[in-house]
């Protein structure tokens, strides 16, 4: 009824664009993390590096 209300009554095309912003989240988190680990170390290990946008694992600032 929600939905409706909202004439959003769709719902997998709701699911959809919150996967899509979840993922641009993840990807710009993860690109901040690798950036401040690079910055932190003064190396740039470009293997970590994520584009933004693109979902990814978070950089293991151990290995």
């Amino acid at each position: 009824m929600f939905l409706e209300q909202c004439g959003l009554d769709h719902s997998a095309e709701i699911v959809d664009e919150m996967i899509d912003a979840i993922n641009e989240l993840t990807g710009r988190v993860s690109l901040l993390i690798a950036l401040n680990i690079s910055l932190q170390t003064g190396q740039d290990n470009e293997a970590d590096h994520v584009q933004l946008g693109e979902p990814g694992r978070f950089p293991n600032p151990d290995s």
